[in-house]
């Protein structure tokens, strides 16, 4: 799942709602991403909420992919 957040900084109002309901329905093991505009004193509430990545403006595609990848090779059974 990915949240792209808006100007508004609604991410830290909705962060916690969706991730509340991924875990309520069982979707402890998708991996939520979040990018935008978000400011550095949020990051790490929103990581202990459950938000694996998140990445801000002129991040580098490449950057999103590699850790993409690297969530799904760390999820990969053995």
């Amino acid at each position: 799942m990915c949240i792209r957040d808006s100007l508004s900084g609604a991410h830290m109002a909705l962060a916690p709602k969706i991730m509340q309901e991924m875990q309520q329905n069982g979707l402890d093991d998708v991996v939520v991403l979040m990018g935008g505009i978000i400011p550095d004193e949020d990051v790490e509430s929103l990581k202990k909420m459950g938000v694996k990545g998140v990445f801000g403006p002129g991040t580098p595609t490449q950057h999103i992919v590699d850790f993409i990848h690297q969530q799904v090779r760390a999820a990969a059974p053995a």
